[in-house]
């Protein structure tokens, strides 16, 4: 299961048609901290085989341009974090 499709199982909300839904998925599901944490699983997994990293949604969910950019920052946010341990 997507982790939005759990968020709006638990929530009772749809992130993909409500955006107080999506900011609050992006604040507690995909904070820079959890991206960080995600990234060190798949380093520790495939080690020096992992070229690329970005959004794992891409950015057509969101609606707005500003949202796109939270994503965007917080990935950039996460990365940084793993690079930084």
């Amino acid at each position: 299961m997507s982790l939005s499709a759990e968020f709006n199982e638990k929530y009772n909300v749809n992130v993909w048609t409500d955006e107080s839904a999506w900011n609050n998925f992006l604040e507690q599901v995909e904070p820079p901290s959890r991206i960080a944490e995600r990234i060190e699983g798949v380093y520790n997994r495939f080690g020096n085989f992992l070229e690329y990293l970005g959004p794992d949604c891409g950015l057509g969910g969101a609606k707005k341009l500003e949202l796109a950019k939270v994503i965007l920052k917080n990935t950039t946010s996460g990365i940084e974090r793993f690079l930084g341990d």
